[in-house]
């Protein structure tokens, strides 16, 4: 896709799994589906974060899906250390890669699986 549609590919800045603001305050798939409802939009985050993004990454990653109005999807353990939070950001170890790259095409997939419509030449 491109200049009438969403990019061929979205990027999932890693570091984003600590922050509240993180994967644009969980309105990262938004150009993707513009009239999708901010709950919805927010859970098919969180599959294709659990499905595409973390086992792209070197460290084994835990995270937890939190009900809110930010980002829906947070680290809390990262390769058996705790992560530690305050209100905005959390630490814990240097994720890599920094950047993963996740098709549009497997981000329609995993829509698909949760009845979301989604253009049809995909």
């Amino acid at each position: 896709m491109a200049a009438n549609g969403p990019p061929e590919e979205f990027l999932f800045e890693t570091v984003s799994l600590y922050q509240r603001s993180g994967f644009k305050g969980g309105e990262l798939l938004r150009e993707a589906f513009p009239n999708l409802g901010a709950s919805e939009l927010r859970e098919l985050l969180v599959d294709v974060v659990r499905g595409y993004v973390l086992p792209q990454l070197d460290q084994d990653v835990q995270v937890l899906q939190i009900p809110s109005v930010h980002n829906p999807v947070r680290a809390t353990n990262v390769s058996g250390q705790s992560v530690t939070w305050t209100a905005e950001f959390g630490t814990g170890p240097t994720l890599t890669p920094k950047v993963v790259r996740v098709p549009v095409a497997d981000i329609y997939a995993a829509a698909r699986k949760r009845k979301i419509a989604v253009p049809e030449n995909l």
